[in-house]
């Protein structure tokens, strides 16, 4: 109901100011119906706020993450706290963020390695992706090398390139395509041998997810997923989702041209005429991949650019 109001009246004044400390109290996250219920909320306020620099101060940032960590360590509702953590990517300040960074990241890798699924690798691919469109890589590649140096390409490697096909939410799999554009024309990732050599998979990983259509899987719960299973309980509290009032998607991309365009010209930037790049890049690619890139170069005008299709 909180959520549906916030979005009537478009602004945070007054007494939704104060209610936003209500839902940082420990005791309403320790329901299942509360935690999908208010867990979008979370977004609404960030975004709607006029000063968030002001209203997030130092104890409510802490409380956010706090709800994180404790939905990160519940199988069941990892996905709500990766709907609170892309909140916070896309709305909060770097300069508030910085400092907690490395232990934001550190927390879904001992997650990951205590029970890896498709579903939690999904979410983090797309809350990774936020950040980086937001924030460029910069800032993530500081926060992994604290972790440990390098851990970054291991994230790529065993993560992002094993499950980024596995994205299935429309919105979501344009998000992360194009950040990846983004990471990839980062000097950060340009200078650094150990990323680059991902260049041509990650490369054949966004041509597969342009070219795929809409998916399905029956592992990557989504929202959906969780509020069927809360109506299905028994008795003692519950969520019934309300079909006339989710919540709005919103697009943090809207304003950047088209995903096949950016590739393009980022492939064009990266390997231009390096025979031995080009080369490289081909035997490292699917021959239908070659094909789609080379038809992105006709429609989007791109001159003199054609890459090499093998036959295997």
């Amino acid at each position: 109901t909180m959520e549906i109001l916030l979005r009537i009246r478009n602004e945070i004044d007054g007494n939704y100011n104060s209610l936003f400390d209500k839902l940082l109290e420990t005791s309403l996250w320790n329901n299942d119906g509360n935690i999908v219920a208010i867990s979008s909320t979370f977004s609404d306020y960030l975004r709607l706020i006029k000063d968030i620099n002001k209203f997030i101060d130092e104890r409510r940032l802490t409380g956010m993450l706090g709800i994180y960590q404790h939905l990160l360590s519940k199988r069941t509702q990892d996905y709500h706290a990766f709907k609170i953590l892309s909140a916070i990517f896309q709305y909060i300040p770097i300069e508030k963020l910085r400092k907690y960074l490395k232990e934001i990241i550190e927390l879904v890798c001992i997650r990951i390695r205590q029970k890896k699924s498709t579903a939690l690798c999904c979410n983090f691919i797309v809350t990774l992706s936020i950040f980086i469109y937001k924030n460029g890589l910069g800032e993530l590649l500081n926060a992994c090398n604290q972790i440990q140096t390098g851990i970054f390409g291991m994230i790529l490697e065993k993560i992002w390139l094993a499950f980024a096909r596995n994205v299935t939410d429309l919105l979501d799999r344009k998000i992360m395509t194009i950040a990846m554009i983004k990471m990839m024309s980062d000097a950060k990732f340009k200078s650094d041998q150990g990323l680059m050599q991902f260049f041509p998979q990650l490369i054949n990983c966004i041509v597969e997810i342009f070219e795929a259509g809409p998916l399905q899987s029956n592992e990557h719960k989504t929202a959906e997923f969780y509020i069927s299973k809360l109506e299905e309980q028994g008795c003692g509290n519950k969520f019934v989702g309300l079909q006339f009032a989710k919540s709005p998607s919103h697009d943090i991309t809207k304003t950047e041209a088209d995903p096949r365009q950016l590739l393009i010209q980022l492939i064009v930037s990266v390997i231009g005429n390096n025979q031995q790049f080009i080369q490289t890049f081909v035997q490292n690619s699917k021959p239908v991949i070659c094909k789609a890139i080379n038809s992105y170069a006709q429609q989007f005008n791109v001159n003199n650019f054609s890459l090499p299709v093998l036959q295997k």
